[in-house]
């Protein structure tokens, strides 16, 4: 998102370079709430469900940012995807270093190079597809990853429950 959401605020949305570029923050800022809010509501409710609200509210985000027709709709829409992207990592990590019994360290590695692969792989990825397609058709694939994260996570939630 932090990558190609200034060329869509751009090309798409028709924002002044400048313009752009700063609204990115909006993205950033997103975060920063997610990240001092996610730890009180998974306290609260519990970190499958946190994690499956997170996807919830980046797919909500999304879809007002990708569909926005003009600049303050897609800026509220970016926000709201930080808003929800903001503890993916931290709770996923947690799962995966909690679940992992004896083998701590290597799910940690683990997690920390499976993050480091998308964050290099996904922006090249997306621009390839918006070569072929456009930026607007080539965001597709953030809805297809938001549902398809969002199967996993219930879907381990239930086999966490199985298993508990």
């Amino acid at each position: 998102m932090v990558f190609w959401s200034a060329n869509y605020f751009e090309s798409v949305l028709a924002m002044p370079k400048a313009a752009a570029a700063q609204a990115v923050s909006l993205f950033l800022a997103g975060m920063i709430g997610g990240r001092l809010a996610g730890p009180r509501l998974e306290q609260w409710l519990g970190v499958y469900r946190v994690i499956a609200g997170s996807l919830i509210t980046a797919g909500i985000g999304f879809a007002i940012y990708w569909t926005a027709a003009a600049p303050p709709a897609g800026m509220i829409g970016l926000f709201i995807t930080g808003l929800g992207v903001a503890g993916l990592y931290p709770l996923t990590l947690s799962l995966a270093v909690g679940s992992a019994g004896g083998a701590t360290v290597q799910a940690s590695a683990l997690s920390s190079m499976a993050s480091g692969v998308a964050i290099f792989s996904l922006p090249l990825i997306l621009g390839r597809l918006a070569d072929a397609a456009g930026i607007r058709q080539a965001y597709a694939v953030i809805i297809v990853l938001v549902v398809a994260d969002l199967a996993i996570i219930l879907a381990a939630a239930r086999f966490g429950r199985r298993t508990a």
